[in-house]
Formats: C-alpha cells, sequence, structure tokens
C-alpha cells in the first residue's frame, strides 16, 4: 500500500520545478520575441494548458494509485509498457535531467572554485541524493530552495527595475510564445502521476497542481520577463 500525502507535501516539489534558473529563462524567451502584454499572455495561457495536463493525467496516479510505468501498461501491454514507454520515459528524461544539470552546474560554478564541468557533476550527484531520499525529504529541500529563490529573485528584479527598459526589435507569433511554455514542462507532465499517487483525493491533485505548479509558474515567468525588458538579457547563468 502507498503512504499518502497531504498536497502541501507536494506543493515544494512542483514549486521547485519553476523556482530554477532554466525556468526563468523562459519568461525571458517570451519577452524577447513578444512585447510585454503579449508575453504575459502566452505564459498564462501555456500554463493553463500545462495546469489541465497535471490535473488530468497525473490525477490518474491517485484514481488508480499508480505510477506512469503502470498507467502506460494498460494503453501499451506489459511488455509494451516495460520496454517502449519505459525506453522513451528515460530518454525524454534524461534529456530534461541533462539541461538542468547543464544550467545549475555552470550556475554553481559561478559561486565556487568548481571548473563548468566539475560544478555540473557536482550538481548532478546532489540532485540524485535528493531523489534517492524519497518523496519527504525532496519536500522540505525543495520548500526551502524555493523561498531561498524567491528571494533572490526580488532582490534581482529591484535591482533590475532600475535599469532603462528595451522591447523586441520584432514580434514573434503569439502562439509560437504559448508552445515556448508548453514544451518547457510538458516533458515533466509524463512523470506527475508519480507524485500524485501519494495524494488521497482529486481535491488535493488540484491543489497541489495550482498551488504547487499554476501560481508558482505565472510568478517565475512574470519576474524573468521582468529581468529581462530591464537587464536585456534572459539568461542568468
Amino acid at each position: 500500500m502507498v503512504e499518502k500525502y497531504s498536497w502541501i507535501t507536494i506543493v515544494p516539489i512542483f514549486a521547485g520545478l519553476v523556482f530554477s534558473a532554466w525556468y526563468f529563462m523562459i519568461g525571458g524567451l517570451l519577452v524577447s520575441g513578444l512585447n510585454f502584454t503579449n508575453a504575459v499572455m502566452a505564459l498564462i495561457l501555456g500554463n493553463i494548458i500545462l495546469l489541465g495536463i497535471f490535473y488530468k493525467y497525473g490525477g490518474l496516479g491517485q484514481k488508480l494509485n499508480a505510477s506512469s510505468s503502470q498507467i502506460a501498461s494498460s494503453l501499451f501491454g506489459t511488455h509494451g509498457s516495460k520496454y517502449f514507454f519505459s525506453v522513451l520515459l528515460s530518454i525524454g528524461q534524461i534529456g530534461w535531467f541533462a539541461i538542468i544539470a547543464d544550467i545549475g552546474g555552470r550556475a554553481l560554478s559561478n559561486v565556487s572554485f568548481l571548473s563548468s564541468n566539475m560544478g555540473v557533476v557536482v550538481y548532478a550527484i546532489i540532485t540524485i541524493f535528493i531523489a534517492i531520499a524519497g518523496i519527504r525529504v525532496m519536500s522540505y529541500v525543495k520548500g526551502f530552495l524555493t523561498v531561498a529563490t524567491m528571494g533572490l529573485a526580488l532582490m534581482g528584479l529591484n535591482n533590475a527595475l532600475r535599469a532603462p527598459v528595451i522591447y523586441p526589435e520584432e514580434e514573434s507569433l503569439f502562439f509560437s510564445g504559448v508552445g515556448i511554455v508548453i514544451a518547457s514542462v510538458i516533458s515533466f507532465c509524463t512523470v506527475t502521476p508519480d507524485y500524485m499517487r501519494y495524494l488521497g483525493s482529486r481535491k488535493h491533485v488540484f491543489l497541489s497542481s495550482f498551488f504547487g505548479f499554476f501560481i508558482p509558474a505565472l510568478f517565475a515567468g512574470f519576474l524573468e520577463i521582468m529581468f529581462t525588458i530591464t537587464i536585456r538579457t534572459w539568461n542568468l547563468t
């Protein structure tokens, strides 16, 4: 029997997903090609779609008390899930983890004596140990890091707003911006059942998705939009 947790336990894990250097870049990418209003609207619409995916697909984990691989077995069969889906899922998550490790590792090297490559290695090892420690430990660590990141981001925004404001010279398509937002998190959506399975009700699924992902994603994206239009770069590392 899977141990159940409150939605509050899952919230820091999802919030930690968006309060990170790589997701902060998403808002910057939006405003680099869209005006301020369209960038904000693309951020909102993209995250509304992602919220729906979190709730509907992730909610299957809670409803069926099953992991993403177990859910896939009903679609692909036992062997199809074991080989095809698992390999596909692994490749997607390896790519996602590699991006996070690269961004986080380079940021770590900037504030330490480590080289860029060693920063990536150390960051990856720390992340692996946190994952092995389990949901509760992951929640505590992510909660602390989320609060710390929010504080630093707000301090940075306060300084950035004193700089001259810039706007993109050419406007991109609105739905290209929406696509950027969706693509930034869609890989993680495939494993949301692995977290939602620990929740006790559909209400908790929605609360963890809304307060853990949707609200933090809008806040983080908006912060980076403001950063980019004031400091002339979307790359925080």
